[in-house]
């Protein structure tokens, strides 16, 4: 009868030290804290209105340069009143995850006049007709005019009176007509406006969380796996 020698068994060792793999975890934890504690100060700021966060050794700016305020006509259009008080009539719609609802609800989807200057009952309408595009909007039809006007002499604006399409429709340059930021805010609620200052540095933080989240995940797989294996038995 042969003997056979199977030696000592041999011993199974994790790759990865539990202990190891478990302050890994709680580091990507204590990191993931961080980061939204940050997410939620920042965002609060910026909802209060501030231009800018100190931050020890620095300021981060929010750029808000460019932003403006969405006051709404119905569920589609919008006037638009920027930083510097010019309006527009623009069309909305609602905005896109995950910007919505943390930028806000209500996006731009185009424009329909960009000097909107003046009303006079369902018109709106531009204070430089020689400008080209649209020179008047009808809010209830829709109707659009884009008007040939000569420009006029420097110093000088255009006379509505000589304007057909303006004089029959009695659009004319008064102060009582002027569309004013004050005029807008009296007369429509205000929308909750996603900017593109509140995008920009949001969407620093999705791709921090999304890379974060795939860490995560590698992680907590590489933890399991080292408590699921045997450890060296003592001699």
């Amino acid at each position: 009868m042969l003997g056979l020698h199977l030696g000592e068994p041999q011993r199974m060792r994790p790759r990865i030290p539990r202990r190891q793999a478990l302050t890994a975890l709680g580091g990507w934890v204590a990191v993931n804290l961080v980061l939204a504690a940050l997410f939620v100060g920042l965002n609060l700021a910026y909802r209060a209105g501030a231009d800018a966060v100190e931050f020890k050794g620095g300021v981060a700016s929010f750029d808000r340069e460019f932003d403006g305020a969405l006051f709404g006509i119905d569920a589609q259009r919008a006037y638009r009143v920027s930083g510097s008080g010019d309006v527009a009539v623009v069309k909305i719609k609602p905005g896109t995850p995950p910007f919505r609802p943390v930028c806000g609800t209500t996006t731009l989807d185009g424009s329909l006049i960009n000097l909107a200057m003046y009303q006079r009952g369902d018109w709106v309408y531009s204070g430089y007709p020689e400008f080209d595009g649209v020179d008047a909007y009808n809010l209830k039809t829709g109707e659009t005019l884009s008007v040939s006007a000569p420009t006029p002499a420097p110093g000088k604006t255009s006379d509505p009176l000589t304007i057909p399409e303006y004089r029959s429709r009695g659009l004319t340059f008064t102060d009582g007509n002027k569309l004013t930021p004050e005029r807008i805010v009296r007369g429509h609620r205000q929308l909750a406006s996603i900017e593109e200052s509140c995008v920009v540095f949001n969407a620093a933080f999705f791709l921090l969380f999304g890379a974060s989240a795939v860490a995560g995940l590698w992680l907590t797989a590489r933890a399991l796996r080292s408590s699921a294996e045997p450890t060296a038995p003592s001699a």
